[in-house]
């Protein structure tokens, strides 16, 4: 009964380290998410931006959802966004920095905030390519991307594209000092502010990354079946 037991033990244990030695598999993807057609006309983007001390009011979040397929994870290492900022005069000034986050799914909505990279440092005005300085990984799910952009005494438009993919885009003015109402995420098809002629209900970005293949728990199960079957054999023997 000793030896049962001892053989007993030592198939479990190579059991789970068959579980946990199953190599996961790599490929490299440049693009793991795309949403760059489908853009529509300027006059038709979403404020997105943070403003400098003494004008929170104004501060305003869009944000998308993008879904990381069953079976994978992903490591964002690059994101891509277009919008356009403007002073009063018209002149389009660069932004300076930039706010990014990744909020969990909350019933379609964005919920808790799962990442955050604040103040990242970008040039240029309508088309922004970041390389994170620390990259993010994810797990299979629903998340939302948020992007609010920095630029003394101006703001930022976030461009919009049609058809949605997933859910709307969504809006919030926390201390609604644009006096719409909207303080917390909302669809932009319901934006009271929003023309929906052309209609256009998602935001313009791109993730980049690297995408891994998660294998299966019932194909490391299967591993394990050899070692039962030897455990099983030497109680027959004895």
């Amino acid at each position: 009964m000793k030896s049962i037991r001892i053989v007993s033990r030592v198939s479990s244990i190579l059991a789970i380290g068959l579980i946990l030695a199953l190599p996961a598999t790599s490929v490299q993807a440049d693009i793991l998410l795309s949403q760059l057609d489908g853009r529509v006309g300027e006059g038709f983007g979403l404020a997105s931006g943070a403003w400098e001390p003494g004008f929170e009011d104004v501060d305003s979040e869009g944000a998308d959802d993008f879904v990381v397929p069953s079976g994978f994870s992903w490591t964002i290492e690059q994101i891509f966004f277009e919008g356009q900022s403007q002073y009063t005069d018209g002149s389009t000034p660069p932004i300076e920095a930039a706010h990014l986050r990744i909020y969990a799914d909350n019933g379609g909505l964005p919920g808790a905030v799962l990442q955050e990279l604040l103040n990242q440092p970008t040039v240029g005005n309508a088309q922004h390519d970041f390389t994170l300085d620390t990259s993010v990984q994810l797990d299979a799910g629903t998340y939302w991307f948020s992007v609010q952009a920095f630029l003394p005494d101006a703001g930022w438009i976030w461009s919009r594209r049609e058809p949605a993919t997933g859910q709307n885009g969504v809006w919030r003015n926390p201390l609604d000092g644009y006096a719409s109402g909207h303080t917390d995420w909302t669809p932009i098809p319901d934006l009271s502010f929003v023309s929906n002629n052309p209609v256009s209900s998602d935001l313009v970005f791109e993730i980049r990354g690297t995408v891994t293949s998660v294998p299966e728990p019932s194909s490391a199960l299967l591993l394990s079946i050899p070692a039962l079957g030897a455990v099983m054999i030497r109680r027959r023997a004895k």
